[in-house]
């Protein structure tokens, strides 16, 4: 079998020998709505849990929109047209209305980029920020949650007449789903509450909390921590979409942005999540092409979702490009840390990149990992992992070493798809 898996902006392709048991893990094809425009709106109006959007609007009211940064894929060029006619139907005027990138603890993005995200139309007719979590001026203190979290948020939250989120729902590796309330924490949170509150992935032993996983949200201490300090800024606003593999929306979702989400998650379950009766020796990856191996850190996600479908002692191939580097300057330093010290250090000393050393390096603990990317071998080995020069030669050499008709998974979309085991 000849296979093609997306790698950056390119496809990278090998041949699996014919004995091998293949099997290509796709998500469930869902048909995409017919119409955004109709869709979205539909949603504005007939919101979940909360008044229409158009109720929120006047003329005079300043309106901020909590948009993703590129390392979350939202369809923005397609979304924020509408949803600006819409608000301008209604009362909005552009001088009050500014777009508010949730960075949360990324790097900012250059004007080429978040002109690419917005499209041209929005860029050059409403007012642009980003948000910066280190920038103490920009922020202002709104609660400390039960569990300690002292949370700040960009003062374009607190100072705005009405907030609304758009924002994409996707599995999120610790946090049970992306969208909804994640980006107004850690989204434009300061750096000090992202921190604290993703501190709740590892329990007292220094082991990750167990209910801090994929698709967990009722008993999960990393999202009811946000949910709680999220009530606390009562007018914002919530759309959010689903979209396909084609990045096509197959459903919106707005209102309240606790319970628009939490009804939004339930498409993104059943679109995502696939069944699978035994482990594999051996899973092919790919986070599925730019933008989502941008990074090592956001390509550790598919890494993640194909441990969840591989045999302890299995081997896991990646292909991610990672043509924007690792993604954090101090994500290496926890691979000098001994393994057996790494959780005690991060329950004295939590990093927001440490919780994800800490993941793959338990991964690497019962599983080999190699990666064909653009980073430097000697980066690639530092973490443990096996640099390759092409997929074929890691398969090559991984199957030489089998006997009998092992089992292979391809996960062509490894950031989306989330395999699940079933007796």
């Amino acid at each position: 079998m000849d296979i093609q898996i997306k790698y950056g902006n390119d496809i990278v392709s090998c041949h699996i020998p014919d004995h091998i048991r293949t099997e290509i893990l796709d998500p469930p094809n869902n048909a995409p709505v017919p119409s955004l425009q109709q869709a979205l709106i539909a949603s504005l109006n007939n919101p979940i849990e909360a008044d229409p959007l158009f109720s929120m609007l006047e003329s005079e009211k300043r309106i901020t929109i909590v948009v993703p940064d590129k390392t979350r894929q939202c369809i923005l060029d397609r979304i924020l047209p509408v949803l600006y006619e819409y608000v301008s139907t209604h009362g909005g005027r552009p001088e009050n209305i500014t777009i508010l990138f949730a960075n949360g603890t990324h790097r900012h993005q250059t004007g080429d980029e978040m002109k690419e995200i917005l499209g041209s139309f929005i860029w050059n007719t409403l007012k642009i920020e980003q948000h910066d979590s280190n920038d103490s001026d920009s922020l202002e203190y709104i609660t400390t949650t039960s569990r300690g979290t002292r949370v700040t948020v960009n003062k374009l939250i607190t100072d705005s007449d009405a907030v609304i989120t758009v924002g994409g729902i996707l599995h999120h590796y610790f946090a049970g789903f992306g969208g909804g309330p994640k980006l107004i924490i850690p989204g434009v949170a300061g750096y000090e509450t992202a921190k604290q509150n993703h501190s709740y992935t590892i329990d007292t032993t220094g082991a990750f909390h167990p209910d801090c996983r994929d698709g967990n949200l009722d008993t999960n201490p990393v999202y009811l921590d946000i949910i709680e300090a999220i009530r606390y800024i009562p007018h914002v606003f919530s759309i959010n979409v689903v979209l396909d593999q084609s990045n096509k929306p197959a459903g919106f979702f707005s209102g309240d942005i606790i319970a628009a989400h939490r009804k939004g998650t339930e498409l993104a379950s059943s679109m995502y999540e696939v069944s699978i009766k035994e482990q594999a020796d051996v899973i092919v990856v790919s986070p599925g092409g730019a933008p989502r191996d941008g990074t090592f850190i956001q390509s550790h996600k598919a890494i993640h979702h194909a441990y969840r479908a591989v045999k302890p002692g299995g081997s896991i191939i990646t292909a991610a490009a990672c043509y924007d580097g690792i993604g954090s300057t101090t994500f290496l330093d926890w691979f000098s840390i001994p393994f057996r010290s790494l959780g005690e250090k991060l329950l004295t000393s939590y990093s927001l990149n440490g919780h994800t050393a800490l993941s793959l390096r338990v991964k690497l603990n019962s599983t080999g990992i190699s990666l064909l990317s653009e980073l430097d071998n000697s980066t690639v080995s530092h973490m443990g992992i096996s640099p390759v020069s092409s997929l074929q030669s890691a398969i090559d050499n991984i199957f030489r070493q089998m006997n009998g008709s092992p089992l292979l998974y391809i996960l062509p979309d490894g950031s989306l798809t989330i395999p699940v085991l079933h007796d």
